[in-house]
């Protein structure tokens, strides 16, 4: 019984006195944990840092390319003041390329004695009846695309007797609006809505200072379903 007694009594001891060395470590624990935050916030902040300028790396990377992106567009559609008769049919080719219309070569037709001569390349549709009829140059066909070049000779200069060279500028395409709207989305407006456009002023006009570039793709009053896009610049 007194055994017991004195066992009971050491173990209240043992616990008051673990008890003290708890309340009295609390404080040191506590200060090391401090110790060990303040000790790796800098790293922290080092690399919370670093993730933040990662992100602005990031948003100024994607700023760039897309005005590289715009850059390369407004350069490529201001080579189209500038083309020859090779380029002017691949640019031609890629009109027709998207169009909901299956679309095939027809002929190409210039005109050589008027004040304004033009270079027109002809795409008429592969399933169009009497397409030998209509592959004679100049005959009129309401199913057609016709993809019109202002022909001029660059560099002339009468003043100083210089003839220049031969040229080609694209002047117009038209056609049914689902047939051109590609080609205006995809090489002058990208992003724009296919419903949108159609009341839209600004998606359907395209106008730069540098390097001047003016087009505009609207409908025509005089033809049911019949669009244009035309170069103004």
């Amino acid at each position: 019984m007194n055994y017991l007694t004195v066992t009971m009594t050491e173990a209240a001891n043992a616990f008051e006195k673990l008890g003290k060395a708890v309340s009295e470590a609390t404080p040191t624990i506590i200060n090391a944990f401090t110790e060990v935050q303040i000790y790796f916030e800098p790293y922290y902040k080092r690399k919370e840092q670093r993730r933040q300028v990662k992100k602005r790396f990031s948003i100024v990377i994607l700023f760039l390319f897309s005005l590289f992106i715009q850059a390369q567009d407004l350069k490529y559609i201001k080579s189209l003041d500038s083309l020859n008769n090779q380029s002017a049919r691949i640019f031609a080719d890629q009109v027709v390329l998207e169009s909901k219309t299956k679309f095939e070569f027809l002929r190409i037709d210039e005109t050589t004695n008027n004040p304004e001569n033009y270079h027109e390349v002809v795409y008429i549709p592969a399933d169009a009846v009497n397409k030998e009829k209509k592959a004679k140059p100049f005959v009129m066909c309401d199913e057609c695309i016709k993809v019109k070049f202002y022909v001029y000779n660059a560099g002339e200069n009468k003043t100083l007797e210089r003839k220049g060279t031969r040229a080609l500028r694209f002047d117009e395409v038209s056609g049914r609006y689902l047939d051109i709207f590609p080609v205006w989305e995809r090489v002058f407006k990208p992003g724009i809505n296919l419903e949108k456009t159609i009341d839209d002023y600004d998606s359907r006009v395209l106008k730069r200072k540098q390097p001047q570039i003016e087009y505009r793709f609207d409908k025509n009053a005089y033809l049911e379903n019949n669009w244009y896009i035309h170069n103004y610049s």
